[in-house]
């Protein structure tokens, strides 16, 4: 193998290549800029030194630092998840780097190439990434080049030498290398890498219909991490400290909004996806008891959700909204959506708890992270209000602890004499509460900063320490809210979020996770208050170049995970239904057999039951169908061609004049000439047809020694030889193996 060569260059892009989708899963990036180095350095060596090894001492420290390596990430403890499958990857890849530096023979080559087959096959286990796609497509076209390109050049080396020894032996010194130069034909090369490419994407998409994703066991599933309660997102307990919050800027998931049948697609659009809620304080801390008899919702179709309360007069179209949603985690099994849902619908999800007094939707514990579901909910809903059971109730651990001074001050917004059991006197306090915190001197912060150890965190906030993010002023509210009489609790969701007009859907990443307060109005029911100030409730969208490179690389992300990783047995069945109507369909219609004209268009324009983005894959399917039906024809003529090499021909000219046993070689030797571009004229004899050959190439110099032998058996009932059956089984191994055999 040539060091430094093209076949050297390019298995070590292939190996770093196939690296990344395993280090990607936790953000292993370290461990790449480490095999990049290794294989800088490693190409660095190879042209200083000419390809001399390195000490073998040298190799075995870097491998023992490796095992050490993975003895640190198995056994010690770690804050991430230990996931033994991703360490063992982490090895191979610091065994692949210490390999680089021993790249000298086909075999060392061979080593690589299996340890990056092996990386790609656990990438194809722990990710769900769109990197490993990237990488698969890489490696069935580059990939299958290179594999070709080395296995051939290692079958040339291998005649090279076998010809240089044999010409050693009888004492014929080469002077001129030049002549042991060749090339294999470009064009036949990537005629062979098309061919297998095709023949390995059909068998990768039948496996992956016949071989949908499942999740009992965790395959295809993003390894999870321990989250620090000082990142961004939502939990199910609401704790008040001075602790830093860093923003989360992974997604945590993408919803599309429809209404009235179209999608929603205004910037201006600001949805609130509520989770838990919480209605009692106690020393800093906001609890929550989860509903003692929930209640349990059958998921219906994503086409046709399920209704929640079926004494609920469903809602026309245009005063719902209805929210497709991609989860990537959820904790506990917690679902986000708007208030109040109305309707579920969800393949992952079987079945959904209703918490009966905030209307909570938790599905039922699975190892599965993510999950797919829709959601009907209204937009105005004071008109339905009375047929919805969300009446009011006491805190489930009775009322919260609520300071004095946080009582005097929720006092002084009571409006007197007005009543204040009146709707319009309540929402008056709510909103004067709003505007004292979102308009006032409070200032919105993730730094908070330090107080008083023995201060009450919602006190120090209102009267000290006026400095806090959104959790701070939510709490404040409905406290306050709580003291001045009114019905309220804190609401813990994601809010406003990021559009996307390259996929029209928002992206909602864990730094857009908020809170806010729901307040109980009499006949108008809970209704949204936000008190966080509104210039950091809703984030400006960036319209830089790498923002809006990012937001297609979201969209990319997105399709990945709603068409590859989320395809389960009922996207199969889906599938196969629809396109088991569309072939009944593509022979009839209206009862009367189409034309043969009219089948040919329904089958080049597909089903109709596809969208766009579907129908184009469908047409580069039909595209590789057809390609590999041509590849097929062509494999079963070279078989053919095997065939006639071994077997006589059926011809009728053959008849009469019956080819002898041993002389038979003759017409192997004609076959395989002619896969060589040297056809026998049927005007030239054998034996003009052999000099001629043998003036053009000295490689067939002994073709006229062959013919006489044909003419001496055929016609002159003469036995061939066992010496002269051995040269001439080696001439036709040589002409059938040596691709340079007879070219030149």
């Amino acid at each position: 193998m040539k060091l430094l060569g093209g076949l050297h260059l390019s298995l070590i892009a292939l190996a770093l290549i196939n690296m990344v989708p395993v280090l990607e899963v936790e953000q292993s990036w370290g461990i790449l800029t480490i095999a990049v180095v290794a294989a800088s350095l490693s190409l660095a060596h190879c042209h200083w030194s000419g390809g001399r090894r390195f000490s073998r001492w040298i190799i075995y420290i870097f491998i023992l630092a490796a095992v050490v390596f993975l003895q640190y990430e198995m056994f010690v403890p770690q804050e991430e998840v230990t996931v033994h499958v991703v360490d063992l990857a982490h090895f191979i890849a610091f065994l692949c780097c210490c390999k680089f530096f021993e790249l000298r023979t086909y075999r060392d080559a061979g080593v690589i190439a299996l340890i990056s087959f092996l990386l790609m096959v656990i990438g194809a286990i722990v990710t769900v990434s769109p990197y490993f796609g990237f990488v698969l497509i890489i490696d069935m076209t580059l990939g299958v080049g290179w594999l070709l390109a080395f296995h051939t050049k290692g079958e040339m080396d291998a005649v090279l030498a076998r010809r240089r020894a044999a010409l050693e032996a009888i004492n014929i010194r080469i002077i001129d290398s030049s002549s042991e130069r060749f090339e294999w034909p470009r064009h036949r090369s990537i005629r062979m890498t098309a061919a297998c490419t095709i023949f390995l994407s059909i068998v990768a998409a039948a496996v992956f219909v016949g071989t949908p994703r499942t999740w009992e066991f965790g395959l295809f599933n993003r390894v999870s991490r321990l989250v620090a309660t000082s990142v961004t997102g939502v939990n199910n307990v609401v704790q008040l400290t001075n602790n830093e919050v860093v923003e989360d800027e992974s997604t945590i998931m993408r919803v599309r909004f429809r209404q009235n049948g179209r999608t929603i697609t205004n910037d201006s659009f600001e949805p609130y996806l509520r989770g838990l809620t919480f209605d009692r304080y106690y020393e800093g801390q906001w609890r929550r008891r989860n509903s003692i008899a929930p209640k349990e919702v059958r998921a219906g179709p994503l086409s046709s959700p399920q209704p929640i309360f079926s004494n609920v007069t469903s809602a026309p179209s245009e005063q719902t909204i209805m929210q497709e949603i991609w989860l990537e985690e959820s904790s506990d099994g917690l679902l986000f959506s708007m208030f109040p849902p109305t309707a579920f619908g969800s393949i992952d999800v079987k079945s959904v708890l209703l918490d009966r007094k905030d209307w909570a939707l938790q599905a039922a514990p699975s190892t599965r992270k993510s999950s797919h579901y829709v959601v009907l909910s209204l937009i105005q809903p004071e008109d339905w209000f009375r047929q919805f059971p969300i009446a009011p109730r006491l805190p489930r651990d009775g009322w919260s602890q609520i300071p004095s001074r946080v009582q005097d001050l929720a006092l002084q917004f009571r409006e007197e004499p007005t009543d204040p059991a009146a709707s319009s006197q309540q929402e008056s306090i709510a909103n004067g509460i709003r505007d004292h915190l979102a308009l006032g001197e409070f200032e919105y912060t993730l730094k908070r900063g330090d107080s008083e150890s023995d201060v009450e965190p919602i006190e120090d906030f209102l009267f000290k320490n006026k400095r806090g993010h959104c959790e701070y002023f939510a709490s404040a509210m409905t406290l306050l809210c709580q003291a001045a009489g009114l019905r309220a609790r804190l609401v813990g969701g994601y809010h406003g979020g990021e559009y996307n007009r390259v996929g029209q859907f928002y992206q909602f990443r864990k730094r857009d996770a908020h809170a806010w307060v729901e307040v109980y109005l009499p006949n108008r029911g809970w209704v949204l208050f936000d008190p966080t100030p509104p210039s950091v409730s809703r984030r400006e969208p960036d319209a830089s170049f790498w923002a809006r490179l990012e937001r297609f690389l979201d969209y990319l992300r997105f399709q990945w995970s709603t068409t590859i990783v989320s395809f389960d047995a009922e996207n199969r069945e889906s599938l196969a239904s629809g396109f088991q109507d569309w072939f009944a369909k593509l022979t009839k219609s209206d009862g009367r057999r189409k034309t043969p004209m009219a089948m040919l268009a329904s089958l080049l324009w597909g089903p109709e039951f596809l969208g766009i983005g579907e129908r184009l894959i469908y047409w580069v399917v039909l595209i590789l169908c057809a390609i590999l039906a041509v590849l097929t024809l062509r494999v079963l003529w070279i078989l053919s061609l095997m065939f006639r090499e071994l077997l006589p021909y059926p011809r009728p000219q053959l008849a009469k004049a019956i080819r002898r046993t041993d002389a038979k070689f003759y017409d192997r030797l004609l076959l395989l000439l002619s896969h060589k571009g040297h056809t026998k004229d049927p005007h030239t004899t054998p034996r003009e047809f052999a000099q001629s050959l043998a003036r053009a190439n000295i490689d067939f110099a002994d073709l006229p020694e062959f013919t006489e032998w044909f003419y001496e058996i055929q016609y002159g009932q003469r036995n061939l030889t066992a010496n002269r059956w051995e040269r001439v089984k080696r001439f036709l191994q040589r002409l059938r193996e040596d691709p340079s055999f007879g070219t030149g």
